[in-house]
């Protein structure tokens, strides 16, 4: 399997700094809106500015958690991985590990919502693949994808010639 810069095959690592950016941002963002939540509390003192402090201190502590969850994440990098080769994708987490064949995908998309590359295979199964791998964002990742699944189909069709 040829690993040269055009090649789309390969395998992609876990982005530490794509995991440790937003985790930063969610706890900084924590701190800053735990405080304001305090001091809408204790300044304002009615039940309403309780209520809006209550629903503050329950985002902070979501986002306390989603920042857990990456350097959890981060810790255990070795463990995540895609794996692009002729013969399909592999998606590698702690505990699992799904192949999807390149004959199997049905399509390939971009979910601008949740900035996730949508991957249709065996008959409308959705694999969410987030972009979090080889340094790629979300339509590089989608790009990639696409070159490795056309690629294989034409190495398919040619004989399995690069």
């Amino acid at each position: 399997m040829t690993r040269d810069a055009e090649s789309p095959f390969g395998r992609l690592a876990l982005d530490r700094h794509a995991e440790l950016g937003p985790a930063a941002l969610r706890t900084v963002g924590a701190v800053a809106v735990t405080a304001g939540s305090a001091w809408l509390a204790v300044a304002v003192g009615s039940s309403l500015a309780w209520v809006v402090a209550g629903i503050g201190f329950l985002a902070s502590l979501a986002w306390v958690g989603m920042a857990r969850v990456a350097r959890r994440r981060v810790a255990s990098a070795s463990a995540f991985a895609l794996t692009l080769d002729p013969g399909g994708l592999t998606l590698a987490e702690p505990g699992k590990e799904l192949q999807v064949r390149w004959t199997d995908v049905e399509d390939i998309a971009i979910n601008e919502e949740r900035l996730t590359v949508v991957v249709t295979h065996d008959g409308g199964h959705l694999l969410a693949i987030e972009p979090r791998f080889g340094g790629l964002g979300t339509h590089a990742l989608h790009d990639r994808l696409l070159r490795a699944r056309t690629e294989a189909t034409t190495r398919a069709v040619d004989g399995g010639k690069p």
